[in-house]
């Protein structure tokens, strides 16, 4: 017996009964839903202004990661198929050879493979979100300096960063991460 592609599980799933709203298949629920919620959370943590610097940026967001899960879980239709992904218990494999849309892991990669350039994921996407507190950020920013680093970039990018800390520096960083 033939299994059906990943893709048509997660739409049965996403839709047990599709009404006349819903997308009619999972890859237009990709284009209508999850593709503007990947867009608007690029130009929101990029901030980019223009179309053309919103397709530099690949995040290369992984899907099955639960730091990247939990940032984009508060889009509704991200949340859904991450429920969904739960529910039907697919592997972190099964999940990166479905999820090949803009701003994925699968997305980048193909990138590099085609420029024959690399370079560095931006390791803030992966951070956990963190409450701000401006006690810990004047320690940091003070550690920083004693080790001979920049306040702000180093602080930011270091581990433990805050949500604040981080969307500063990237907003002041120019051209892709």
């Amino acid at each position: 017996m033939k299994k059906q592609p990943i893709p048509q599980i997660l739409y049965k799933s996403l839709f047990p009964v599709p009404g006349p709203k819903d997308p009619a298949s999972f890859d237009q629920f990709v284009n209508e839903v999850l593709d503007p919620e990947i867009r608007s959370e690029i130009a929101e943590w990029y901030n980019c202004h223009t179309a053309e610097e919103l397709e530099e940026v690949y995040p290369g967001w992984d899907y099955a990661d639960s730091n990247v899960r939990m940032r984009l879980s508060r889009y509704k239709g991200h949340n859904r198929l991450f429920k969904a992904f739960d529910k039907l218990g697919l592997s972190a494999h099964e999940i990166n050879s479905v999820v090949t849309w803009h701003g994925t892991r699968w997305e980048l990669e193909d990138w590099e493979a085609e420029t024959g350039s690399t370079r560095e994921r931006d390791p803030s996407i992966y951070d956990e979100v963190e409450d701000y507190d401006d006690d810990d950020e004047e320690e940091d920013e003070d550690e920083d300096e004693d080790e001979g680093g920049e306040a702000g970039i180093g602080a930011a990018g270091g581990e433990g960063a805050t949500q604040r800390s981080v969307t500063s520096t990237n907003r002041s960083a120019s051209g892709p991460p």
